[in-house]
């Protein structure tokens, strides 16, 4: 196993992911969480299974929300966001893969080798001189290479980044010549400052990148909404499907269905990663593009149909099987009632479900009125007796739960059911009093879903 370094992006609306997508993506490449072994610390010795840090805070978000859930802490008790880590040390088996887990990632920065950790540069020049000669040989000497100097939570300064290298010019000496373009090594330099007002460097980190977003860029921008041509009211974010993508494990063959698929925007993430899609909904207008769609005004005019397919038509994705129903009565239901075999063949759920304007087709005082608790908690109890009779064990359910700020714990109790767990939480703070959970279930791999 190698011990690598993961550094996260502290995105202000997914930063309760972080840890979340993180270690899905190392279940998805065959990694349990004892292998991974994720924390804080380089040194494994210092792994620990410890929840809390010494301000007796949960040092998850996973593992804050789960104690609410079950009613054994607080509010008081979640991380402060100033004090959120974004450097996570893990195993992996290669480096290989290690690069498939970032490639993946939507969150991930870079990935680092780290040589040495410090708190001034005599200390780490000391230790590079003293420990790491064969890295040096290996990765500098005689290589093209550059410098990336990074401050988080600190200001970046380029004359204290030139005066960084000049205090260990003894070590770049020995390295071949700099290329900022096409370096062969990209050496990592990144002070971490305290989050609060005293800006005190906590420790430097000095390494060498395995990968990072220069290699390979933000991949899936090319689907984000300001590039589709067809865009409806209540499309999913882009980088949010990803990342839900992502916590749902889903892979090449994967059976992916969204019951409310809307304009299907978690179909689009999903399919890209070479998903099997089906989707439905029960408001033909949302299917069809009446009155609802329109086409993008960033781009050029275009003839193009306002549907559902439009957009995996323009991006030369296969089309998923979308059906109109209502999931109060599927048609998904008939066919588990059938005697035709094996009866669980979705692979994950992702869904963002219509808690406002697409709620009900019928009641039309409840379409526009988001905060009616009986609507929410009926979609739910709804989504999850779908999940549990149509996931394979072990497959996801990844969904939106919307909630007001002062109700997060009744919230969290309609996530209660007897053979859905609760993998992962994370809220996004929205307009006003409200956000939303993402939230990850898993099928347990021990139940009978001849019973549900």
């Amino acid at each position: 196993m190698v011990r690598l370094l993961f550094w996260m992006t502290l995105n202000p609306d997914y930063n309760e992911l972080i840890q979340p997508e993180l270690e899905s993506l190392a279940t998805l490449f065959g990694l349990n969480s004892e292998e991974f072994k994720l924390s804080e610390y380089k040194d494994v010795s210092h792994f620990s299974n410890n929840p809390f840090d010494e301000n007796g805070c949960y040092r998850s978000f996973d593992d804050y929300y789960k104690a609410l859930l079950s009613g054994n802490t607080t509010e008081e008790t979640k991380i402060a966001k100033n004090k959120q880590n974004v450097f996570y040390y893990a195993n992996v088996p290669s480096i290989d893969t290690a690069i498939a887990i970032f490639d993946r990632s939507i969150l991930l920065k870079g990935v680092i080798d780290v040589w040495v950790e410090g708190q001034s540069y005599d200390e780490i020049m000391q230790d590079i001189k003293c420990n790491h000669e064969k890295r040096i040989d290996e990765t500098l000497v005689n290589k093209r290479w550059c410098a990336k100097f990074n401050c988080f939570n600190g200001k970046n300064d380029q004359g204290r980044q030139v005066a960084i290298l000049e205090e260990m010019s003894e070590l770049f000496d020995m390295a071949g010549k700099v290329d900022i373009k096409n370096p062969e090594t990209k050496i990592a330099i990144i002070e971490q400052y305290e989050g609060d007002s005293s800006k005190h460097m906590e420790k430097i980190f000095f390494g060498h990148y395995i990968r990072d977003r220069c290699d390979i860029g933000y991949w899936w921008d090319k689907y984000s909404l300001t590039r589709r041509p067809i865009l409806a009211p209540t499309t999913l974010d882009n980088m949010l499907a990803f990342i839900m993508a992502n916590l749902a494990l889903v892979k090449k063959g994967s059976v992916v269905l969204d019951p409310f698929v809307g304009s299907a925007g978690s179909l689009i993430a999903a399919t890209h990663l070479g998903a099997i899609c089906f989707g439905s909904d029960i408001d033909m207008r949302i299917l069809k593009g009446w009155s609802m769609a329109h086409h993008n005004r960033n781009l050029p005019p275009s003839e193009l149909q306002k549907n559902a397919y439009t957009n995996f038509t323009f991006y030369n994705l296969c089309h998923p099987d979308i059906l109109r129903f209502d999931n109060r009565s599927t048609v998904w239901r008939g066919m588990l009632q059938s005697d035709s075999g094996k009866r669980e063949w979705v692979d994950a759920i992702i869904a963002d479900p219509p808690y406002g304007i697409r709620a009900s087709a019928k009641n039309r005082r409840l379409l526009h009125d988001t905060a009616d608790d009986g609507i929410v908690d009926s979609l739910i109890e709804n989504l999850l007796s779908i999940a549990a009779s149509m996931l394979v064990p072990g497959g996801r359910l990844v969904f939106l739960l919307p909630t007001k700020n002062n109700k997060i714990v009744e919230t969290l109790q309609t996530l209660r059911h007897a053979t859905l767990h609760v993998l992962h939480l994370g809220l996004q703070s929205l307009a006003g009093d409200a956000s939303r959970f993402i939230v990850t279930l898993t099928k347990s791999n021990k139940c009978n879903t001849a019973s549900q």
